[in-house]
């Protein structure tokens, strides 16, 4: 025979106090009107009990789900878990469940977004570019849903969490300037929007636009680097093709930063273990996943669509940028 599920009223009579009482502490409301004993001794006898929470009840009375959806285009992406687990805190926190989707291409997206929707996801957290493909042609969302943006740029509809691009540029700058090296290099493993922004804030303060390798190959970057012709002293990667071009470099004998300077751009911790160590702009990756979250529960709570949240990049200095004489 399976054990009675208890209930709130079965941990009122075991501990005497009221029905009230006891669901404000399991439900973490008004904690700071009750004291810390009480809810000690509540929380003991629920755990003794085995109490587990109602959320569908829970749910039908607040008029939400709990759930919220979470869009991504690949989940093998190195940084993508720390999103997810930032995420994951601030959801639990506020007693809320996330539900993963990968979304594989375009053709996919509507089938399951419309399978989220069928199970009454209070909003979304996306980080898609198959989303925003489709949903540039038509909304696929319902407008009045909250859905907050993650590493991504807001849109009219959707505010984000991301790392401020202007930031990340004028440190990127900063830092190469002041190590002397005045002309630089990028491939085509940087996006172009960010291409874009660091040619536009080079020519700000008069320096020469990048030079711009149109290859992902590490073999053809660095026939590039060490060409006579070359001028450039310093070259921008993100960290995953830097270490590629760490590796290749140093089968070839080439030496990086003695040769030309290395700098990554997303802080990935697999960097420090290369040699030479990679030298990297950071991202905080939990932290963008974290801030998601908050502005979603702002949004879902507040009933209001809140503002853009940009974080701070910060430099990991390791041993791929040297000083250029």
């Amino acid at each position: 025979m399976s054990q009675k599920r208890a209930t709130i009223k079965d941990i009122a009579e075991a501990t005497g106090f009221s029905t009230a009482t006891v669901s404000y502490v399991l439900s973490g409301k008004l904690l700071q009107r009750i004291n810390k004993q009480t809810q000690d001794t509540i929380r003991k006898k629920a755990e003794e009990l085995n109490y587990l929470p109602n959320f569908l009840a829970r749910s039908l009375k607040a008029g939400q789900s709990g759930f919220v959806g979470v869009l991504l285009d690949k989940f093998t992406e190195s940084f993508v878990p720390e999103i997810i687990a930032g995420a994951e805190e601030v959801l639990n926190q506020n007693d809320y469940n996330m539900v993963l989707c990968h979304l594989n291409s375009p053709e996919e997206v509507q089938h399951k977004v419309n399978r989220l929707l069928s199970h009454s996801m209070d909003g979304f957290i996306i980080r898609s570019t198959h989303f925003d493909a489709i949903n540039q042609s038509h909304s696929i969302i319902p407008p009045n849903l909250p859905c907050v943006r993650v590493a991504r740029p807001p849109t009219a509809e959707h505010p984000a969490a991301l790392v401020s691009l202007e930031k990340i540029v004028m440190l990127t700058v900063e830092y190469l300037l002041a190590k002397g090296h005045h002309r630089l290099a990028i491939d085509s493993n940087i996006s172009e929007s960010r291409r874009d922004a660091l040619a536009t804030h080079l020519a700000s303060i008069g320096k020469p636009a990048p030079l711009l390798i149109p290859s992902k190959e590490p073999d053809e970057i660095l026939d590039a680097m060490t060409a006579s012709h070359n001028q450039a002293t310093a070259l921008l990667s993100n960290d995953r093709s830097a270490v590629d071009i760490l590796l290749r470099a140093q089968e070839r004998k080439i030496k990086i930063p003695q040769q030309f300077s290395l700098l990554g751009n997303d802080g990935l911790d697999y960097g420090k273990y290369t040699t030479p160590a990679l030298t990297t702009i950071a991202q905080p990756r939990s932290e963008q996943g974290a801030c998601a979250a908050q502005l979603l529960m702002q949004w879902i709570q507040t009933k209001k669509k809140p503002k853009t949240m940009l974080l701070m990049p910060y430099l990991i200095e390791r041993k791929s940028v040297a000083i250029h004489q």
